[in-house]
């Protein structure tokens, strides 16, 4: 009788050690597939190399029709939830970064995956929203019903100086490249706002651009963005010059071998936030260690003495 029992418990452990390793072990990318094919959806998809620069995880592209799909795969289900809670609800921010997409942008979360899609196909919307479950983020998730079938509104990004003598500009579209559904502006520049005249001029324009003026005009913060890299520099306005800010290189020496950098995606990030007073401004910056966890920290750069300060955050 005894024996009869330790063998029972003993099948019993085994039925729910592989029950729960079965779910542990729930590849979303491939589940993904499986519906697409049980819904007879034709599709063909492609790994990508590197992360993106918005959303974290491993990458694989779908095309369904003439739509382009990302799906963002990460260790297990529990970690793609908690990711959702960087993503405002409209899909426009994720994170510090705010985005403007070249299309319509739905986000939906299910497995251990988190599924992309920038464009204005219902039908798309919809199969994926019948495979995935209602959009967690994006053009839907706010109240939308349908695409509108006129062209995605411009991304076009325009910031007066305080005195109203500037424009800084991030201006068109180049839809000749592409990353994750986002394309890049077309340029950055300074405009004088009373002749009208270009006073500085940058292209490309990359993926994401803020612009931000200290409190006198005298100097304009950008930030700029590409795949996997942050920065950030200063256009003097009275100068008419560009003044390069401290960079993973000279910053990231200061902290030890504990915050040594990725040597092959160190993913850096030095984003201007604010000016202190009219001559010093403020940078958040991240960069990824080898274990994969970032970095992160801020500093100080005065302008006109080039002295370097860290930051509490």
């Amino acid at each position: 009788m005894r024996r009869n029992l330790t063998f029972s418990i003993l099948i019993c452990f085994i039925l729910v050690f592989s029950l729960s390793g079965c779910q542990k072990g729930v590849n979303g990318v491939e589940e993904f597939k499986k519906a697409l094919e049980e819904n007879n959806i034709e599709f063909t998809s492609e790994e990508i190399e590197g992360e993106d620069s918005f959303i974290r995880g491993k990458r694989e592209a779908f095309a369904i029709g003439e739509e382009r799909v990302f799906v963002h795969q990460f260790p297990n289900t529990k970690r793609a939830a908690a990711y959702t809670g960087k993503f405002d609800l409209g899909g426009c921010s994720i994170g510090d970064c705010q985005i403007s997409w070249a299309g319509y942008p739905h986000f939906y979360q299910k497995w251990n995956i988190i599924v992309q899609y920038v464009g204005e196909s219902d039908e798309v919307a919809a199969i994926l929203e019948n495979i995935l479950g209602a959009e967690f983020s994006g053009y839907y998730a706010v109240g939308n019903k349908s695409h509108p079938k006129s062209e995605p509104p411009s991304q076009a990004q325009v910031t007066d100086s305080p005195d109203g003598k500037y424009r800084a500009e991030a201006y068109g579209i180049n839809t000749n490249i592409t990353a994750g559904g986002l394309y890049p502006y077309e340029g950055i520049r300074v405009v004088d706002s009373g002749s009208g005249d270009i006073i500085w001029n940058m292209e490309p324009g990359y993926y994401v651009v803020n612009f931000v003026w200290s409190q006198d005009s005298r100097y304009l913060g950008i930030y700029y963005e590409a795949r996997i890299w942050g920065e950030s520099i200063v256009f003097d306005t009275i100068d008419r010059k560009v003044i390069q800010l401290p960079g993973l290189d000279a910053i990231s020496p200061n902290f030890g071998d504990s915050a040594k950098p990725h040597d092959d995606r160190p993913d850096p990030y030095f984003k201007i936030v604010g000016w202190e007073n009219n001559d010093t401004v403020a940078i958040d910056f991240r960069w990824s260690l080898e274990s994969g966890e970032y970095f992160v920290g801020a500093y100080s750069f005065n302008m006109k003495t080039n002295h370097i300060k860290a930051l509490q955050r």
